[in-house]
């Protein structure tokens, strides 16, 4: 709740000097995004993605729900090893369905940088994948 109120209050404060230059949703997110690191860093506090919640699947058979359950396990751990900035490209291009230049703009790097990041991030949970399977 600290955090979404320091978020509104950025916003709200920076709302005069939004130029138009990007979309207004980019706009926001480099406001949660800086303000999110400085308090993360503040807290010196990083939730775990074993830590969030899972949501209930809805299948009906127990066996299936278990292996699901064992495979979310296992990305979060997979995830969860991945650095930073590293996880957070593929946050953004897999969860949250970003373009290369979305996440660029977002994360104030080049496209380059956030291509050669998620490819980075991928050949290491290509690996983590393959050591899993045997």
């Amino acid at each position: 709740m600290d955090l979404m109120q320091e978020v509104f209050i950025s916003v709200y404060k920076s709302l005069p000097s939004f130029r138009g230059e990007s979309s207004f949703n980019t706009w926001i997110f480099q406001i949660v995004h800086r303000r999110s690191v400085e308090y993360y860093r503040r807290r010196k506090y990083y939730q775990s993605l074993d830590e969030v919640p899972e949501q209930a699947c809805e299948h009906s058979e127990l066996e299936s729900n278990q292996l699901v359950q064992v495979q979310h396990q296992q990305l979060k751990t997979m995830l969860n090893n991945l650095p930073w900035e590293q996880r957070l490209v593929v946050e953004l291009k897999f969860f949250q369905h970003c373009t290369f230049e979305e996440i660029s703009e977002q994360l104030d790097i080049s496209t380059n940088t956030a291509k050669s990041r998620l490819y980075s991030a991928l050949g290491k949970l290509k690996v983590h994948l393959e050591a899993v399977d045997g």
